[in-house]
């Protein structure tokens, strides 16, 4: 996504920016559209389609939430381009949605990128206000490890 960055724990209404199955970051987005950050598949697809699981194939999990109250507008609203279970690649747009309707029904936009079944690693957030796409905003160490790799090692991994 491309917007600015906020920490998940801003968003104060919703269950998921406490960490209740994860931690992550929030983006309030300047363009309606999800882009795939990596390599892999997409494993869960909620019926609203706003709400997404990735898997990488290190299967490691994100989970992309857009939009804070989003539940309550219609599937219409979002336009997935590609199915559950599908295989996707980086770069390749997996949503696209319309900022301004969305706005209009009184949905906060930021969307919530949180890390899922996550035991192994630590979790380091990007220290940047603003984000691009593809530009890593999570990074994955494992844990007791002391050196940095490249994102495609075990020891690190971005998002």
């Amino acid at each position: 996504m491309k917007g600015k960055l906020f920490l998940l724990s801003e968003i104060e209404q919703h269950p998921l920016a406490q960490g209740v199955i994860g931690d992550g970051i929030a983006i309030l987005p300047y363009e309606g559209r999800l882009i795939a950050p990596f390599d892999g598949r997409i494993i869960k697809l909620f019926s609203n389609h706003h709400t997404l699981i990735l898997e990488n194939q290190f299967k490691e999990k994100l989970l992309i939430h857009l939009g804070v109250n989003s539940k309550k507008v219609l599937q219409k609203d979002f336009c997935i381009h590609f199915g559950q279970n599908a295989t996707i690649s980086e770069g390749q747009t997996l949503i696209t949605f319309d900022l301004v309707a969305l706005k209009k029904q009184g949905v906060d936009l930021r969307c919530m990128i949180i890390v899922i079944e996550n035991d192994l690693h630590n979790i380091l957030q990007s220290t940047k206000s603003e984000v691009n796409y593809l530009q890593p905003i999570l990074m994955l160490e494992e844990r007791g490890k002391k050196e940095w790799q490249t994102h495609l090692s075990r020891e690190l991994k971005e998002f």
